[in-house]
């Protein structure tokens, strides 16, 4: 059904985004909330 090849394409940019964009920034100003919730509360990631 999904393109395995494709997803891993994402799933490496996803990888790469994180640690050259995200990490510096979360390390320099922390994450915005502890834990990230929907309004029913059930945990989500980060968006």
């Amino acid at each position: 059904m999904y393109d395995e090849e494709y997803l891993t394409v994402i799933r490496e940019a996803s990888e790469d985004w994180e640690s050259e964009r995200l990490d510096p920034v979360l390390d320099r100003y922390g994450e915005r909330q502890d834990r990230f919730a929907t309004v029913s509360n059930l945990g989500i990631d980060r968006l």
